[in-house]
């Protein structure tokens, strides 16, 4: 079997396949405590190469691609139901970000063609690529509908960043610059990436923000990858010093080394508007995701799993990433995340038929899965709005619903039904419900 490292290479080498020239946490504390729900494993896994779901809005939509055997295609998970992201006439896409809208971008390819950046929206596929340019790739987009990426003429060659907005193409790459990759863009149109100066330099990380150019490099660093940043302007990448590949975070000119302590490489990939942090780190003999928040690393890893990588991190604080399948690790301190959590493994378990509403006749048993849902629902609203006492209610009848017991009739079955009373059961626990 491949290890993580080896599959993030390939995926990324998918990501960034027109451009050439591209290129253990052990802590007394943990900040964050997660809950994982993880896509079956049969969705993302072919004989050869494993997909990944790297993107995620504060809606909790997530994004990315998965194999299935033959082919990688673009999917995104939204409220219990999946969809295949490809644009017309492509054989193989890969989604790599959306918005708050719920707009997509990424890139596909058709037989025989280069690749080509597109906007998936309400249905509708748009190309993203400058004119009279052969090859594109959409890596980010904001929530106005600014798109980031790179690409160039002909069939190889060095890569050219761009942003799109308004339907307007700007090249992204600094001045005197050969190449150049644009990986991210917050909400005010700052863009990072990284790119060389000349062909036989080594990466900068870079920040172009308001027409002006900063290089981004780490003190001692030889060679540095800007890859996320937020609505603060913080950005996170990492860089390698000639010995060791470290993490680090950029704030207000101020660079912070981010690599966990055990670890003998670090890759910082995303940032929310928290500053909180994700990415993945390397012992010398496995790979794991971390957070690291307010000074604090977290592993990321869901239970079971031997290897995990974290590639993005929403508002919530929502994780997502890869482990022998892809994964969402909810934050469960507070009666509220903890809720959130029971939503996403309602969802996903329906989604993927591991709960079923109870019933011999399909409209019953369907009028029973809603039902439920929309009990979680209200639960869940009653939690927001701090009224503890309906909430408690609301919560223990959700549970007689589900509880296995002959008497009230359960609504839920399913192979996870047991895992969903128990999640339930472990809140009312928590909330000190009497």
């Amino acid at each position: 079997m491949k290890t993580m490292r080896r599959k993030a290479c390939q995926l990324l080498a998918f990501i960034l396949i027109i451009s050439p020239a591209l290129l253990s946490i052990t802590t007394s504390a943990s900040a964050v405590e997660y809950d994982y729900i993880e896509l079956p494993q049969q969705f993302l896994i072919g004989p050869n190469l494993s997909g990944s779901m790297t993107g995620i809005n504060d809606s909790n939509a997530v994004v990315g691609a998965w194999f299935d055997g033959a082919t990688y295609k673009g999917l995104l998970y939204s409220e219990g139901v999946y969809t295949y992201i490809m644009p017309p006439g492509s054989i193989y896409s890969y989604a790599a970000d959306i918005n708050e809208n719920g707009a997509v971008v990424g890139s596909g390819r058709s037989d025989g063609s280069n690749t080509k950046g597109f906007l998936y929206n309400e249905g509708e596929y748009t190309d993203i690529i400058p004119p009279e340019w052969s090859r594109s790739s959409a890596s980010r987009i904001n929530d106005s509908g600014s798109v980031v990426g790179f690409g160039g003429k002909g069939t190889g060659g060095f890569a050219k960043g761009f942003l799109y907005s308004e339907g307007i193409y700007t090249d992204i790459i600094p001045p005197g610059w050969i190449h150049s990759i644009a990986t991210d863009i917050n909400d005010s149109g700052a863009v990072v990436g990284f790119g060389s100066e000349s062909i036989d330099s080594d990466s900068k990380g870079f920040l172009y923000s308001e027409g002006i150019y900063t290089d981004i490099i780490p003190p001692g660093a030889i060679l540095s990858f800007a890859y996320g940043i937020n609505d603060n302007g913080a950005v996170v990448g990492y860089g390698y010093d000639g010995t060791t590949y470290k993490g680090f975070l950029y704030s207000e000119g101020i660079y912070t080394d981010i690599i966990p302590p055990g670890a003998t490489e670090a890759f910082a990939l995303a940032i929310n508007d928290s500053g909180d942090v994700v990415g993945h780190w390397y012992d010398g003999t496995t790979t794991k995701g971390f957070l690291y928040s307010k000074g604090v690393y977290t592993n990321i890893i869901p239970p079971e799993a031997t290897e995990a990588e974290a590639w993005g991190i929403n508002n919530s604080g929502m994780v997502v990433g890869t482990a022998e399948g892809s994964f969402i690790a909810f934050p469960n301190t507070t009666p509220s995340e903890k809720i959130q959590t029971i939503m996403g493994f309602f969802n996903f378990g329906v989604a993927n038929g591991n709960l079923k509403g109870i019933g011999i006749i399909k409209l019953f048993a369907a009028y029973k899965l809603k039902a439920f849902r929309n009990m979680l629902v209200q639960a869940q609203d009653l939690i927001e709005n701090r009224d503890t006492e309906a909430a408690c209610n609301k919560l223990k009848n959700l549970y007689k619903k589900i509880d296995g017991k002959p008497w009230p009739p359960d609504f839920i079955g399913g192979s996870a039904a047991s895992d969903l009373a128990a999640k339930i059961d472990a809140l009312i626990k928590s909330m000190n419900c009497s």
